[in-house]
């Protein structure tokens, strides 16, 4: 019988493997704190197409991604994973991601396999802006229930759980029931790490900021 389910947490990753023939009906994968620190070996897994679900959290490979790329760049190259470490995938987040993709690789020498395929599907768009990657400041316009909250410089050294705090003081929300997501000309994702510094998640000014409970 096919493999339905493989979980390969913390093995070393075979260098320049492809997906072997049984694994083709392989619907769940768990690569989490495997030694994988290349998009080439997330880029194989693209022949894998009954894939559904895929977990990759702790990889060599995202100390070099920032945070607020890794999800987008990673559900851009898989076409058939509807799952992403745990979090499942919309079709709005879907199509986010892969625009992302596109912008992200756009002066590339050297994109990814899935960047021609997505760039016919969507077309030519704009690259990312080039943006300072440093505690700074940006104003941001903050929405709570899909009202307009505040618009305030955001301190970009504020980590999400002090962002969540601060939300919390205006409005009463618990920060622990909080869901934060950041809204930009590029996509419209849901900021998941709380240590994570504001400033790792290319947000600019003119952004939005959407606080849900």
């Amino acid at each position: 019988n096919p493999l339905g389910h493989i979980d390969a947490v913390g093995c070393a990753a075979p260098e320049g493997a492809e997906p072997a023939p049984a694994f083709a009906a392989l619907e769940h994968l768990s690569l989490d704190n495997t030694r994988i620190n290349d998009w080439d070996s997330i880029d194989r897994l693209g022949a894998m197409t009954a894939l559904l679900e895929l977990n990759c959290a702790g990889l060599p490979l995202w100390e070099e991604v920032l945070e607020a790329d890794r999800r987008k760049l990673t559900i851009g190259r898989l076409q058939s994973i509807q799952k992403l470490n745990r979090s499942p995938i919309s079709d709005e987040e879907r199509q986010w991601a892969e625009r992302f993709l596109v912008r992200y690789y756009s002066q590339s020498a050297a994109p990814p396999a899935a960047y021609t395929r997505l760039r016919t599907k969507h077309g030519d768009l704009q690259p990312l802006a080039e943006i300072c990657l440093t505690p700074g400041k940006a104003f941001v316009d903050v929405f709570f229930e899909d009202e307009p909250l505040v618009g305030f410089e955001l301190d970009m050294s504020l980590s999400l759980t002090e962002f969540k705090a601060q939300v919390a003081k205006i409005t009463g929300a618990e920060a622990a029931q909080q869901e934060v997501y950041h809204k930009s000309p590029y996509d419209f994702v849901q900021l998941r790490n709380n240590e994570t510094k504001l400033h790792a998640n290319r947000i600019l000014d003119g952004d939005e900021l959407h606080v849900r409970v």
